[in-house]
């Protein structure tokens, strides 16, 4: 009997089987070819690999069962149609488009999309692609980009910086093409899948990872279809290395209808020396509404700027999740609608940009933020928590009605030069927290040293603290100092003229001039 093809079988035939060598093979030096003769009622198993083409022959004469296992077929992908079943995989070659009516992955097969720098991307255009459970459509470890390949023994930098390298991120996260920085060695960062589908029912691993232990870079995974369903993965994961590789870029563009219960991931790769690459991006674009998620797998990396190079006007995203220790930095004006943290992601306006935040679950914004010099951070009425210190630090401006910090949580204010800016006419600070307003600061003011609030609440054995000799402190409405609480300033010689309309001070409180021996005054 001659079997000529390329699918996984289990045959039951009333023979002795003798497998014939050669495997017959266009690509013979990639192929394990076996002999075999099984007696009577006996299984046999064979490992093997065989690449392109194949036949083999199998002689038989009396009772067996026989088992081909955990053996690898690499067939042609030349078909209008193309099903690929457990065990098997097929290769794109890089540079080319790749038209077919239906892709369909099963368990255990893979569809490898190949990339060269020098011919760019294997693109799939499919009317309808299915990847089931187990199933791989991958770009693996192939990519390079004279971007972000690795400078120094640093890691391969796409979605933000390698760990220990000084490459600026690059790609765009709503539309990303290209491949993932290299690490040490060449040619070992993520590839590039770059899908367009009419359907696509994804409950699989689509992915663009860094070639393990090599300290690449995430790659680009890329799909845009009319509908989109399943429950699968979108990863473009750098890999760890000498040094971390960053994370690359996902983007998953729906036009039309979207059921999609899966999720991305585009986590940067740890170092030996401890550090890890950054975060890439994930973006999701669901019928006109766009989700921007950036999470580093509980790992502080380098930082994951959100850019779009040339664009003048205000980046909107509907959803922002930072998760995972993952700090995202906004060099443009960029509105987030609605931001879902973990309290372990960190957001920093840069300088010269505005970051507005509408809106946060429950009004409780879950993260950390950071404000430099000439950068503006507008957030909604929200308590902010997080288990990162300070919450709020700010050497640029904030502006918020009203701004209320959990238990132990610290907000620093400047130094500033300009003048760092708390304009947050409500503040309540939460119980043994502390709020600090260094030099250059100023609050519901234009002048240093000048702080006005409507409410100012300290919780119980919090701190407050000036770092101005003469602080002028107008309340209009109330002064609430919590039990074993202080108000006062850090300066050695110190004044403090307060303006108020309704002072309380729990029992163990005070305002206070005192410190160290030192004096000053009260008014």
């Amino acid at each position: 009997v001659e079997k000529t093809g390329a699918r996984a079988v289990t045959v039951v035939v009333p023979v002795i089987v003798t497998l014939d060598s050669p495997v017959y093979d266009d690509n013979a030096s990639n192929s394990s070819n076996a002999t075999s003769t099984v007696s009577t009622n006996t299984t046999i198993y064979q490992n093997l690999t065989f690449t392109r083409s194949f036949s083999w022959l199998e002689t038989v004469t009396q009772n067996v069962t026989i088992q081909y296992w955990n053996t690898s077929y690499v067939i042609s992908c030349n078909y209008s149609s193309l099903y690929l079943t457990q065990g098997e995989s097929c290769y794109l070659a890089p540079g080319a488009t790749y038209t077919y009516l239906v892709v369909q992955i099963q368990a255990n097969a893979t569809m490898q999309l190949q990339y060269s720098s020098g011919s760019g991307p294997a693109i799939l255009n499919v009317n309808n692609l299915t990847v089931l459970p187990s199933g791989t459509l991958s770009s693996y470890g192939v990519g390079s980009d004279s971007r972000g390949d690795s400078v120094g023994g640093a890691g391969g930098t796409h979605g933000s910086p390698g760990a220990g390298s000084s490459l600026p991120a690059y790609d765009l996260f709503d539309s990303p093409v290209a491949a993932g920085g290299s690490g040490p060695t060449p040619n070992t960062g993520g590839g590039v899948v770059n899908v367009v589908a009419g359907v696509a029912t994804i409950n699989g691993i689509v992915s663009a990872n860094a070639a393990t232990g090599s300290g690449g870079a995430g790659g680009t995974v890329l799909l845009k279809a009319g509908v989109l369903d399943g429950k699968g993965q979108f990863i473009a994961n750098g890999a760890s290395g000498t040094k971390g590789g960053a994370g690359g870029r996902v983007a998953v563009i729906v036009s039309t209808k979207s059921t999609f219960a899966g999720s991305g991931q585009a986590y940067g790769g740890g170092s030996s020396d401890g550090s890890y690459g950054g975060a890439g991006t994930v973006y999701f674009l669901t019928v006109g509404v766009p989700t921007l998620v950036v999470s580093n797998n509980y790992h502080i990396g380098t930082a994951t700027p959100i850019t779009i190079p040339n664009y003048v006007g205000t980046i909107t995203l509907s959803v922002l999740t930072v998760t995972g220790y993952a700090d995202v930095i906004f060099p443009q004006a960029t509105t987030i609608t609605y931001l879902v943290g973990d309290q372990t992601g960190a957001l920093t306006a840069t300088s010269g940009s505005t970051l507005t935040v509408t809106a946060c679950p429950q009004a409780i914004c879950s993260a950390s933020f950071n404000v430099q010099a000439a950068g503006l951070l507008v957030l909604p009425q929200c308590y902010i928590n997080s288990i990162r210190s300070p919450v709020l630090n700010v050497v640029g401006r904030v502006t918020s009605p009203s701004i209320q910090t959990l238990s132990s949580q610290s907000v620093v204010v400047g130094p500033g030069s300009p003048l760092a800016r708390f304009d947050v006419p409500y503040f309540s600070l939460g119980v043994s927290g502390s709020l600090q307003f260094l030099s250059g600061s100023t609050a519901g003011a234009a002048a240093d040293g000048t702080y006005s609030f409507a409410t100012l609440i300290t919780g119980d054995a919090a701190s407050l603290t000036f770092s101005s000799a003469n602080v002028y402190l107008n309340v209009t409405t109330l002064l609430q100092v919590g039990a074993s609480s202080t108000v006062t300033s850090s300066a050695s010689t110190k004044t403090i003229n307060a303006i108020l309309n309704s002072l309380v001070v729990r029992a163990g409180g005070a305002i206070t001039v005192s410190n160290g021996g030192n004096t000053g005054s009260l008014t």
